[in-house]
């Protein structure tokens, strides 16, 4: 099986949901795919009036993704604020991060099924993610969901964020 057939399988067994553009007037370019986790917190994670505003600019952020437009991504360990996209530390392990500078900071975990095809898994406050703890069990919550909707197929794998984004600017 593909990782297009896979996917569309993940979708229509409800696994996985594809996220079209809200915010935007522009043709999509890229696509992402979250799980019901990301789901709930893109609506409104438990109900609260304050996380539905934070969904929605977490929203906005993954827009600007799926209609093309340029998006800063590095590989390096840099925490400059203009970095949307990075692929953490073991690059073997393929998870990447989608930072959300808004208040409070937020970061989206996932994998690359192709270039600019994102799988979107989890997330944590950053505030949280002081500890190696954290960082460690988003990997794992990544990888194992991973392995449970595409089995043994590997992430989508690359030497520079050219070739997961298209129209990527790397730092």
């Amino acid at each position: 099986m593909s990782i297009h057939d896979l996917i569309n399988d993940a979708v229509n067994r409800g696994r996985l949901f594809y996220l079209p553009p809200k915010y935007s007037i522009y043709a999509v370019k890229r696509s992402i795919f979250i799980t019901q986790e990301i789901k709930d917190l893109l609506e409104g994670y438990e109900a609260d009036h304050q996380w539905k505003i934070r969904g929605e600019e977490l929203r906005a952020d993954l827009d600007k993704f799926t209609c093309g437009r340029p998006i800063v991504a590095t590989f390096a360990p840099k925490r400059e604020r203009s970095v949307l996209w990075k692929r953490l530390l073991k690059s073997s392990e393929e998870i990447w991060e989608v930072r959300s500078h808004s208040e409070p900071a937020l970061r989206v975990f996932g994998r690359f099924a192709e270039k600019d095809t994102f799988i979107a898994v989890t997330w944590a406050l950053r505030e949280h993610l002081d500890e190696d703890s954290e960082w460690n069990r988003c990997k794992q919550i990544v990888k194992c969901e991973w392995r449970n909707l595409f089995f043994a197929n590997e992430p989508f794998s690359g030497d520079h964020p050219n070739d997961y984004i298209s129209n990527a600017r790397s730092i």
